[in-house]
């Protein structure tokens, strides 16, 4: 079964008692699912769009979930910047803009990358991958050139009418976008969502290593610094 697609099959949680009289809230929905890859992911390619969908009113925000593939050049700022969109509905500015950063990006295991039975590497929601695909995604991994992160984003409805999600890339800086899966859904965020998200990213620690130690080095060397100070 595919992971993400499963996402949606939440199961309502019971209304605790004494709650009766409380609004209603509806338990969170996927809409849609897809992936985005070769030329639509480069600069000034047009935006890649979902199915057509109606968001239900007072249902919560719409939440998106990104799953980014990207290889490293060694050039440039390593950043990403994607364009999201709701087909002739508003959007805050802030929630068109998708930055993405390579230090804020995990470097995937090659050996615990997804592989089918024959051992031939999946895309990370385990279908199957193109030939030319395939082939960049194992050369990246074997030059631990691939970086992977997966971002979730709320998007608040104003006012509801019938629209497509859309995303395109409009900068790239040292990372070149291999494949964008993206699942859209509205309601609260899936915790299976947030699950995996976590599974991939890492957590703040381990992806903050280096800053985590600088840290922890200078608060060391002020403590001792005061004990001396002391004496």
């Amino acid at each position: 079964m595919n992971r993400r697609r499963s996402l949606g099959a939440i199961a309502a949680l019971p209304v605790a008692a004494g709650a009766a009289d409380a609004p209603l809230v509806e338990e969170t929905r996927t809409i849609d699912a897809f992936p985005i890859v070769g030329r639509s992911l480069e600069p000034g390619a047009q935006a890649v769009r979902g199915i057509e969908f109606l968001p239900r009113r007072d249902a919560g925000p719409l939440w998106i979930l990104l799953d980014i593939v990207a290889l490293r050049d060694g050039s440039g700022r390593d950043e990403m910047v994607f364009e999201l969109s709701l087909l002739d509905m508003p959007m805050q500015p802030t929630d068109t803009v998708q930055i993405v950063k390579g230090s804020r990006m995990a470097r995937p295991d090659a050996a615990r990358w997804p592989r089918d039975e024959r051992g031939n590497l999946t895309s990370p929601s385990r279908g199957a991958l193109p030939a030319a695909e395939h082939d960049a995604l194992a050369a990246g991994l074997a030059a631990d050139q691939v970086r992977r992160v997966v971002v979730i984003r709320e998007v608040a409805i104003q006012r509801p009418a019938l629209t497509r999600f859309g995303l395109q890339v409009t900068r790239l800086q040292g990372l070149r976008p291999l494949r964008v899966e993206v699942q859209l859904g509205q309601g609260p965020v899936p915790r299976e969502a947030r699950a995996y998200a976590d599974g991939v990213n890492g957590t703040g620690l381990k992806r903050y290593a280096n800053e985590a130690a600088m840290i922890g080095s200078g608060v060391l060397l002020g403590a001792l610094a005061i004990w001396r100070l002391r004496r």
